[in-house]
């Protein structure tokens, strides 16, 4: 007849005082899907790990050859130059100029303006030479 009346299998519930004793075969299944789950997650983190380890950190790409002009001078730091390249002119390499590769004299090989790690010549240094001498009279 309890089993009739929910209402004290539902009070039961409710505070957490439900305890149901279940025949072997379902415990079986359970722990069995339990074990697939807990290996198919482990087998995800490895992968993950494995795909974190074989992007492997940027190469630093180095100008050896700075501009002196162009160098950071005392008492600048690179804070001071962070985020001027969006206002850059676009060179012919429909790049912007690396600031951090020529003034700097470095930066990493992902660089999106890496197509300006190079040594500037012609219209592309007087543009960039025109667009660093201006930025560092705006921070005087």
């Amino acid at each position: 007849m309890e089993l009739v009346d929910f209402g004290t299998l539902m009070t039961d519930l409710k505070l957490n005082r439900f305890y149901c004793d279940l025949p072997d075969s379902i415990k079986m299944i359970a722990y069995d899907q339990d074990q697939e789950e807990t290996q198919s997650q482990t087998s995800i983190k490895k992968r993950k790990a494995n795909e974190v380890t074989a992007k492997q950190t940027p190469k630093v790409v180095r100008n050896e050859d700075i501009c002196n002009e162009w160098k950071l001078l005392n008492g600048e730091s690179w804070q001071q130059w962070r985020h001027k390249v969006g206002r850059a002119p676009t060179l012919q390499c429909r790049a912007k100029p690396c600031l951090k590769y020529h003034i700097k004299g470095s930066c990493f090989e992902d660089c999106t303006n890496r197509e300006s790690h190079t040594r500037l010549v012609g219209e592309d240094y007087a543009k960039t030479d025109e667009f660093i001498k201006r930025i560092r009279s705006s921070m005087n």
